[in-house]
């Protein structure tokens, strides 16, 4: 989201992923080092197993945030169509994955993978729009 002059709400949200992703890597490297060297078991290592999920579910509180407070609509109806469109791509990958699993003995990747290229097609779709609107549009 890269749209000048930068509203209250893009500030806040830009400030919230950088918070909620360092948090994420911070966690991950942790829980990757001490795994790796106490090999925990039992509940203590479903805890460990979960805690990287948990600045992921508050990267897309931002989100949700951003989309409540952003007034500009045309910036929210480029954030919301972009996510559309990495919810569809994910879920319809999701889908084609879990058939190749099932029916052709394909090893899938790990499910956290959903989260990396979610947002990777978000950036890029959003890239793409915000593109397609500053040459004019709806060629």
């Amino acid at each position: 989201m890269s749209c000048s002059p930068k509203s209250v709400a893009l500030k806040a949200y830009n400030r919230g992923v950088m918070q909620t992703m360092s948090v994420y890597v911070a966690t991950i490297l942790f829980v990757a080092w001490f795994v790796s060297r106490h090999h925990p078991t039992g509940v203590l290592a479903y805890v460990l197993a979960i805690l990287p999920a948990i600045p992921i579910t508050g990267m897309l509180a931002v989100m949700g945030i951003y989309l409540r407070d952003e007034k500009d609509e045309f910036l929210r109806w480029i954030t919301i169509q972009a996510l559309l469109w990495a919810t569809g791509v994910v879920l319809a990958g999701a889908t084609a994955v879990g058939f190749l699993e099932s029916f052709a003995n394909v090893k899938a990747p790990p499910a956290y993978w959903a989260f990396i290229v979610y947002w990777l097609v978000f950036g890029a779709v959003q890239f793409w729009l915000q593109r397609q609107y500053r040459k004019g549009g709806d060629d």
